[in-house]
């Protein structure tokens, strides 16, 4: 099994950079959530550990078990995600269904986060037994992961609990008559908010610095690590179907990217920031770098791009608190502000453009590699039904990207012109949908033309 190189010369294992990841996505559910919006991305921290845990699950079936939970996890967090203009279609005398939106995914990302901790907790304590040094002397952090997964579901709805309604009995007119008006818990909104952001980064504080170090401690046992290495590197390996399990979840986050582009402003604030879909285009940069299927200069251009959207969602914060509201009586400095908003934007889409068309280059390259329907280079080149499908889906990435142009150009006109011509956002968003939803079967055939060559893939 290949083995990187660190900093100082020595070989890290696989099992090190499996630990690795999952040690760096516990730092991605350190934050509060506020309703529905999660700033740093809960579905990121889930596939790094389904990352790290998928090399690891040959040897454990809890493991799996956990990541099998992990990956559940994930799909949720996205949901919540794509949910969010469902959150900003209610009205203010619909708040309740905030308070339904957020109990639910806290009761089910609780479900899941209690199985996965315990099957991860349980696949790593039998390793250790059964390979470990030192660290099967040491305890898995059960009992306050438990606590955090627990805690951390009740802080996420605490907030929220502003807007449950309250009986009283109206006695101005005779008898009662009941009606509903707002709990006085909603004068505490504040201090309710104030609770979940300090305790959350509290209790996930204390769980990350017990989760990492337990990770650490396995990390630096070295018989724990070179006999589990081992294992892996005497079991049967498939590498059509590790390219598919490297590859597809690449392809799953270019599409949600591609839906998670849509601007929506509401007084000045891009309530979807382009940050969320860089993220997304990013991550994906590095599961195909990591496939060995592009250079370097994808993820570098990937993280250029969120750097500048990162950028772009603090000027836009600036721009819409102080600036958005007088622009309607044509004060210069607003003018100006807006002027070099709309320039930002159009420089983050220029960038946009040009990431995209590396990763349609990228795509392209890969198909030319992988697909076909036998492995033998004489078949692929004389079936010609392998050819045409060859064909049809190179043609099909190339008219996501022209698409992407459209829908790019739409929401830079919308940017532009928000503030006079708001309706502007129903063209830039179904051409956005439209986007999303091509680019999802474009990637669905060229996995499965990759399928085709190397094999079914076994997850």
């Amino acid at each position: 099994m290949e083995k990187a190189i660190d900093k100082k010369g020595r070989k890290r294992s696989p099992v090190m950079r499996a630990l690795a990841r999952c040690a760096a996505g516990a730092l991605f559910l350190l934050n509060p959530n506020f309703d529905l919006f999660d700033f740093l991305p809960d579905a990121l921290g889930y596939l790094l550990i389904v990352s790290g845990l998928r090399a690891l699950e040959p040897v454990s079936p809890s493991i799996e078990e956990a990541r099998k939970r992990f990956s559940m996890l994930l799909r949720i967090s996205v949901i919540r995600i794509v949910s969010l203009p469902l959150r900003f279609m209610v009205g203010y005398n619909e708040k309740t269904f905030i308070l339904i939106f957020t109990l639910a995914f806290a009761l089910l990302e609780a479900m899941y986060l209690l199985p996965a901790f315990y099957y991860l907790f349980d696949g790593t304590s039998y390793l250790t037994l059964r390979y470990g040094g030192s660290s099967a002397k040491k305890r898995a952090p059960r009992i306050i992961s438990f606590i955090f997964a627990v805690g951390r579901a009740v802080l996420n709805v605490l907030p929220e609990l502003r807007y449950l309604p309250s009986e009283y009995y109206d006695i101005e007119f005779e008898g009662t008559v009941a009606a509903y008006e707002r709990i006085k818990l909603a004068q505490l909104g504040h201090m309710l908010l104030l609770c979940n952001i300090f305790f959350t980064i509290v209790l996930s504080a204390v769980w990350i610095i017990r989760f990492r170090g337990y990770l650490k401690r396995l990390r630096r046992d070295d018989a724990f690590v070179g006999a589990l290495t081992a294992e892996l590197d005497a079991l049967p390996r498939d590498e059509g179907i590790i390219l598919l399990g490297k590859i597809k979840p690449a392809l799953t986050l270019i599409t949600l990217a591609m839906f998670a582009g849509i601007d929506f402003y509401a007084d000045g604030y891009n309530l979807l920031p382009d940050f969320l879909p860089a993220l997304l285009l990013l991550a994906a940069a590095f599961y195909i770098y990591g496939a060995k299927e592009c250079r370097r200069s994808l993820p570098v251009m990937a993280g250029a791009y969120a750097a500048m959207t990162l950028g772009l969602g603090v000027f836009n914060y600036v721009y819409a608190s102080k600036y958005y509201m007088l622009i309607a009586l044509k004060r210069k400095n607003a003018l100006a502000m807006q002027l070099a908003h709309t320039v930002f934007s159009a420089a983050c889409s220029v960038i946009y453009l040009a990431l995209l068309f590396m990763f349609c280059l990228t795509l392209v390259r890969v198909l030319d590699r992988h697909a076909g329907l036998f492995v033998e280079p004489e078949f692929r080149t004389k079936n010609l039904k392998t050819q045409r499908e060859r064909l049809r889906v190179r043609n099909l990435i190339w008219v996501c990207f022209v698409l992407a142009v459209l829908a790019e150009a739409a929401q830079g006109v919308y940017t532009a012109l928000v503030a006079s011509y708001a309706v502007l956002w129903i063209p830039a968003t179904l051409l956005t949908i439209a986007l999303g939803a091509l680019t999802a079967s474009t990637l669905g055939s060229l996995y499965y033309q990759i399928e085709l060559r190397h094999g079914k893939a076994i997850y």
